[in-house]
């Protein structure tokens, strides 16, 4: 993960740096410069950044609506107010929300040995809608994902 952190920093700094001789105003890019490599410096050295990604994740999985969710959004709002940002404030969006409708069911209907031998099944967040008929198809069984 910090392979990746510095990775995505010397990518954007790299970017900022090359501007130098682009034709932009010199002083703007020298002071374009001395940020990016205090980012860099501070991506090597500081691990606040972990700390709070380790808070975040603690909170768990977050699913738009869901309690977790509105627990990180004050955990994130909170945050930024005691790291000291300005202007921390919370907007009213319109997101897509999706709930669990009834159990999924999955069943074996041939053969005939195994007829109405249920299969551990769920449904995946926002996927279309099984038809009222319901769906048949055939069932490769594996043992890990190393088959798959």
């Amino acid at each position: 993960m910090r392979r990746a952190v510095v990775l995505l920093v010397l990518l954007v700094t790299h970017g900022v740096i090359g501007q130098v001789g682009a034709g932009f105003s010199g002083e703007v890019n020298a002071r374009h410069v001395e940020v990016a490599q205090e980012i860099v410096r501070r991506a090597l050295s500081d691990t606040v950044g972990y700390h709070l990604l380790r808070q975040l994740a603690a909170i768990g999985p977050r699913l738009v609506g869901s309690p977790a969710s509105m627990q990180a959004i004050r955990w994130a709002e909170r945050t930024m107010q005691q790291l000291g940002l300005e202007e921390v404030r919370l907007q009213e969006v319109t997101v897509p929300h999706w709930e669990r409708g009834e159990k999924e069911v999955a069943e074996v209907v041939f053969p005939k040995a195994l007829k109405g031998k249920r299969l551990g099944v769920a449904a995946l967040g926002g996927s279309v809608a099984t038809p009222r008929s319901g769906i048949r198809a055939q069932v490769i069984e594996v043992q890990g994902l190393e088959e798959v």
